[in-house]
């Protein structure tokens, strides 16, 4: 996910290892995904600021 974010000029979701299990309860839910997505870009764009 994250080369493919970076090949697209975007920047990718930062999952840290304590959200791991939220991340994979997140997959089956197609809602839950991209809100865990999102709010693991945001983490990323944090870090960058």
């Amino acid at each position: 996910m994250a080369f493919q974010a970076i090949q697209n000029n975007i920047v990718p979701p930062l999952i840290e290892n304590e959200h791991r299990t939220k991340y994979l309860t997140a997959i089956n839910d197609k809602d839950e995904l991209l809100k865990f997505i999102d709010e693991s870009i945001q983490n990323s764009m944090d870090l960058l600021d």
